[in-house]
């Protein structure tokens, strides 16, 4: 998926699962590693991808990952 391998490093949303329960337990973003091989490879910037992800958490009204991507934006700005 994405043109990018299974995550093995880190808990992320391209962690490879072998059934429905292993799948709906996986977080909804990309662990650093495979954000920066995602956005490489659609030649996005990190920091709008994070910002445009953001902002469809913001309308579901998910505001526990608003936070977290409040963090990482601030995390990718730091860098």
């Amino acid at each position: 998926m994405f043109s990018i391998r299974h995550c093995v490093k880190y808990e992320c949303c391209m962690n490879g699962s072998n059934n429905k329960f292993e799948m709906d337990g996986r977080p909804t973003y990309f662990c650093p590693e495979c954000l920066r091989k995602l956005c490489w490879n659609l030649k996005q910037d990190e920091k709008q991808h994070l910002t445009r992800v953001r902002s469809f958490w913001v309308n579901e009204k998910n505001y526990e990952l608003v936070r977290f991507y409040d963090r990482s934006i601030v995390a990718i700005t730091e860098d």
